[in-house]
C-alpha cells in the first residue's frame, strides 16, 4: 500500500501533467483529447507511471508516440511547478480499460436475456 505521501504526490503530477499535455504541448503529431486517468510513482520517486486515455485522434498510434518523446519537455516543466528535490521520470503508457468495458457493454447489449417480471 501507498503511504499518504506517495498519494499526495501522485494526485498533483496527474493535475499537472494533464495541464502541461492539454495546454502548453504544441507537437502537432499530438491530436484529439488525451485524458491523464491515474499515476503510479514509485516509492523511491524514481518513476512516475502516467495511464492516459486518447479520443477522437486522427491517428492513436502516433498520438501516444508524440507523448512518449516529449516525456523529457513534460518532466522539465513539472520540476518548474512541483515541489520535489528529483522529479521522477515520466513514463506514459496507454490505458485501454474503458475501450475494453465499451466492448463488453456491446456485447451484453446484444445479447437476448428475458427479463423477470417480479
Amino acid at each position: 500500500m501507498k503511504s499518504g505521501r506517495i498519494e499526495k504526490i501522485n494526485a498533483e503530477l496527474q493535475i499537472e501533467i494533464a495541464n502541461i499535455i492539454n495546454y502548453e504541448l504544441k507537437d502537432p503529431r499530438i491530436s484529439g483529447i488525451i485524458s491523464v486517468l491515474r499515476v503510479e510513482t514509485d516509492n523511491d520517486l524514481y518513476m512516475a507511471n502516467t495511464f492516459i486515455s486518447i479520443y477522437n485522434s486522427n491517428d492513436e498510434k502516433t498520438t501516444f508516440e508524440a507523448l512518449q518523446k516529449s516525456s523529457g519537455f513534460v518532466r522539465k516543466l513539472l520540476s518548474k511547478r512541483v515541489k520535489l528535490r528529483a522529479v521522477p521520470i515520466i513514463n506514459f503508457k496507454l490505458d485501454k480499460t474503458i475501450d475494453y468495458s465499451e466492448s463488453i457493454n456491446s456485447i451484453l447489449e446484444k445479447l437476448d436475456i428475458p427479463k423477470d417480471d417480479e
